[in-house]
């Protein structure tokens, strides 16, 4: 489903909403919001505005975001999941500077 950024205005993007930014190259990115305060960003680029790619499970990679990042860009589309899975982050791992141990977040 393609959301003008008008219809959303003013509100915090939900889990499986798209959100759309330009890059320098005057390309379109999106990216799909996920639980945990996670974004993961689509492979896929389109030339045009709003024409996010609905569907595609095809992510260059995922990161943890504040607030304000998901509210600065306008949500162009909502992808449902086809199961709670797809709303979660893969698992995530961090070694600790001082100790060497890496700890597993999921």
């Amino acid at each position: 489903m393609i959301r003008q950024p008008s219809d959303v205005a003013g509100r915090k993007p939900k889990v499986g909403d798209v959100l759309q930014f330009k890059l320098p190259d005057g390309t379109y990115a999106y990216r799909r919001v996920l639980r945990d305060a996670c974004l993961a960003f689509y492979r896929h680029r389109t030339s045009e505005s709003a024409r996010p790619p609905i569907g595609e499970r095809d992510f260059e990679f995922i990161v943890g975001v504040y607030d304000d990042v998901v509210r600065s860009h306008p949500v162009v589309g909502h992808d449902p999941s086809a199961n709670d899975d797809e709303d979660w982050p893969p698992p995530q791992g961090i070694t600790d500077p001082i100790d060497g141990s890496r700890r597993i977040y999921d």
